[in-house]
């Protein structure tokens, strides 16, 4: 992260290339193994995928790829699986499709910021669209219009808007899916979504990894935790749960000396109705911090306001108002403090990033002791990268072991018929309807695929 104020990446607009698609369908499981960590991509219902992308090649429908966030690797894990699993799915069925199998991907536009010149290149190239998450952003709306009104390749993207590190439980939906949605409907086509809920699991186990993770927390924490290899799920589940609230406490310590001005009176164990109660107040008192400083009014839920605070940050420091370079000395001066301050702040803003996801009541859903050890497992990870973030790390440096395999499971796709509502009550009812369908819908992906992964 930049300490001084720079100018911000310009916006690069997508323009598919074929001599890239080709070098990416040669080099793309490569660079899955090698810098993704993913051995191999397993799908469920892959066939919901090919009659989605041929009728959307039909022109018979505009086909929106909805999938869960739940890891870092999630984006470039379903573009291989567009690439080649479903390629090698229709050599083996004798499917064949009018043109090749892509799709377009929308990323945050501040990738454009850090990323290096190879992905500055690549993205754009392949169709990728950069938006601003919670922010109207011109350039980008009208990419996306453009994207569906030539419907060339289906719309791909994350309608949770950022990682949320579990597998089996959907995230609020930001507004984002729904506007998406009605546009595409204006194209007087059937719209289909195709909820995929992705997921991950470990060539050493989740045993071996909740292990290791306890290893690493106790270190950190400089607890004495230890369990046994062949400890039953009450031991771990005890020792992730004693390690997590150590971890809670000495976060409660570090932000009743760094912020006291917004600390609650509340914040004494003992005092919340549940332990995710507590991580929100800490959460609350982290943004509150961030909102003091950089004059953000404090509205909304917890991650409109994650999302505020990012982009406060992001745009201290890259400016797009302004090349820092060309301002007077004593203006570049004040934009440099600010810049430094953001960079200050970015620290604390990605703790939360993976604080907010910290839920103890998480490992007591699962319905099979296979599916309660994942769910051990995904919260041990969250556990490890709080430490992470604590360091000075991001999402980039979060601890993610090689040889995984990636398991996607595509859902009951959603049929909407072409935009017919004339009143703006109709229109906000669709809207909701809408709204709701797409999270039902990756709810229920979520749960199938709990249930194959608990199988395993």
């Amino acid at each position: 992260m930049e300490k001084k104020a720079v100018r911000e990446a310009s916006f690069l607009p997508p323009r598919f290339s074929m001599p890239t698609y080709t070098l990416l369908r040669i080099v793309g499981k490569h660079y899955l193994r090698i810098v993704e960590g993913i051995s191999k991509i397993s799908t469920i219902n892959i066939e919901r995928l090919y009659r989605g992308i041929r009728e959307h090649q039909d022109g018979k429908s505009i086909l929106l790829v909805l999938f869960r966030h739940t890891a870092k690797e999630d984006a470039p894990v379903l573009l291989g699986c567009v690439m080649g699993n479903l390629a090698q799915w229709c050599r083996k069925n004798g499917k064949k499709l009018k043109d090749i199998p892509h799709v377009h991907f929308l990323y945050g536009k501040d990738v454009l910021n850090w990323a290096g010149q190879l992905s500055r290149w690549l993205l754009p190239r392949i169709g990728g669209i950069p938006v601003i998450n919670h922010k109207v952003y011109r350039p980008s709306m009208d990419a996306i219009k453009r994207a569906l009104k030539e419907g060339r390749f289906p719309l791909a993207f994350a309608p949770e808007a950022q990682v949320t590190y579990h597998m089996f439980r959907t995230s609020e939906i930001a507004a984002g899916a729904t506007v998406f949605t009605r546009w595409a409907q204006k194209e007087n086509k059937k719209v289909t979504l195709l909820p995929v809920a992705i997921g991950y699991s470990y060539r050493e186990g989740f045993r071996r990894l909740i292990l290791d993770n306890i290893e690493v927390l106790s270190t950190f924490l400089d607890e004495k935790a230890a369990v046994k290899p062949d400890s039953d799920y009450s031991s771990l589940r005890e020792t992730l749960l004693f390690l997590s609230d150590r971890l809670v406490s000495g976060l409660e310590k570090i932000y009743g000396e760094t912020c006291p001005e917004t600390m609650h009176s509340h914040m004494k164990k003992g005092s919340f109705p549940n332990e995710r109660e507590r991580v929100l107040s800490i959460c609350d008192r982290i943004l509150s911090y961030g909102e003091k400083i950089l004059e953000i009014k404090k509205q909304g839920d917890i991650l409109g306001r994650i999302f505020r605070l990012r982009y406060k940050i992001v745009n201290a420091i890259y400016r797009e108002d302004v090349d820092p370079e060309t301002l007077p000395p004593m203006e570049k001066t004040w934009a440099d403090y600010r810049a430094f301050t953001a960079s200050y702040l970015k620290r604390h803003e990605e703790i939360i990033d993976a604080l907010e996801y910290l839920d103890p009541s998480y490992i007591d859903g699962g319905a099979t002791e296979k599916s309660t050890l994942i769910r051990m497992a995904e919260f041990s990870m969250i556990l490890r990268d709080i430490t992470n973030r604590i360091g000075g790390g991001n999402i980039d440096s979060r601890y993610s072991p090689k040889g995984k395999t990636a398991h996607l499971l595509f859902g009951e796709p959603i049929d909407i018929p072409p935009s017919r509502f004339g009143s703006t009550e109709s229109r906000r009812e669709a809207d909701e309807n809408i709204h709701l369908a797409i999270h039902e819908a990756l709810e229920k992906a979520s749960s199938e695929l709990e249930r194959e992964m608990g199988k395993q």
